[in-house]
């Protein structure tokens, strides 16, 4: 697994343990809509993240 780049480490620290949406995301990460898509979706390709409803969380299998 690779190393985490700067956007994706920002909106992966803003998921926290909850399951926040995307939009809350960005806001907390202090990332435009476009960068947390952007590092959303490596996330969720790299397998630390996944769908909860509307809301993203941190995967399970990532320790």
């Amino acid at each position: 697994m690779r190393e985490l780049g700067a956007l994706e480490t920002r909106a992966y620290d803003a998921i926290g343990f909850g399951a926040p949406e995307s939009n809350e995301i960005a806001t907390t990460a202090g990332l435009t809509r476009s960068e947390a898509h952007i590092a959303l979706s490596s996330l969720e390709l790299e397998g630390f993240i996944v769908r909860r409803g509307s809301g993203w969380a941190r995967s399970q299998t990532i320790v």
